[in-house]
């Protein structure tokens, strides 16, 4: 969708008529028509007169609503990754607890030497980090699209 289409769109969903919007970013009503049109393109100060009239951010002005909705999928990818790896931590953290020594210790000393060995496989902390990566972005995405819904009253 090219971007006459996109402010003519946005002008009938708000029941802009051409004259109105011409008005609110002070230019002619022809000028409005030749951006519809395709005839001419809006300057980039206009543009961003654009965004303050519709209330939109440059990306959302430039990027239809419809064209984000045709892959909900890509919504639900990074909270399943977060879910899939807070139960596989979980169940390394489970599998792994308590045992005082790793499978490829030799044994224990004859006597004593103050030296114990303690703690999880490596790959279970690199596990716990990425997992913890992973839901601090979800959380990040998630507090952004809340905002988000909060600055257009929705």
């Amino acid at each position: 969708m090219d971007i006459g289409t996109r402010i003519r769109e946005l002008r009938l969903e708000r029941g802009l008529s051409q004259e109105a919007l011409a008005e609110q970013l002070g230019v002619s009503r022809q000028a409005v028509t030749k951006w519809e049109s395709g005839a001419s393109a809006p300057s980039t100060a206009k543009l961003l007169a654009l965004c303050g009239a519709f209330g939109l951010s440059p990306v959302e002005l430039a990027v239809p609503a419809a064209d984000k909705r045709e892959q909900p999928w890509k919504r639900a990818v990074l909270p399943a990754a977060s879910l899939v790896l807070i139960l596989a931590t979980a169940g390394a953290l489970a599998a792994n607890w308590g045992n005082p020594l790793p499978e490829n210790a030799i044994g224990y000393a004859d006597g004593p030497t103050g030296i114990a060995v303690y703690g999880l496989p490596l790959w279970v902390y690199g596990l716990c980090a990425v997992t913890a990566f992973t839901v601090a972005a979800t959380a990040i995405v998630f507090c952004r699209s809340l905002l988000q819904k909060r600055r257009r009253g929705t």
